[in-house]
């Protein structure tokens, strides 16, 4: 199963050397929100077109925000719990 983890929206912002304010700026959102996907919990979701820009703006594919559970992650980071988002529902 693949689920998403927002922790590497963090991960990879900081690896593209941007900080949270240059990177809302970039996808049209406030610096708050991305805050609250960087740090959410379990009940937090996000539409696909919000990943579809995070993705973008730092230079990654969408699926690189994602880890096949199960199988561990074999790229950075594999401890950093998941979270599948809710891209059916329209919410950031």
């Amino acid at each position: 199963m693949r689920t998403f983890h927002f922790q590497k929206i963090k991960q990879y912002r900081e690896q593209a050397g941007l900080s949270q304010v240059q990177l809302a700026e970039k996808i049209g959102v406030m610096v708050q929100q991305l805050w609250s996907w960087e740090h959410c919990g379990p009940e937090k979701s996000m539409t696909a077109g919000n990943l579809a820009k995070i993705a973008e703006a730092l230079g990654r594919h969408p699926g690189d925000f994602f880890i096949d559970e199960g199988k561990g992650d074999n790229r950075q980071n594999p401890e950093i719990p998941a979270r599948s988002p809710d891209l059916s529902s329209g919410q950031q």
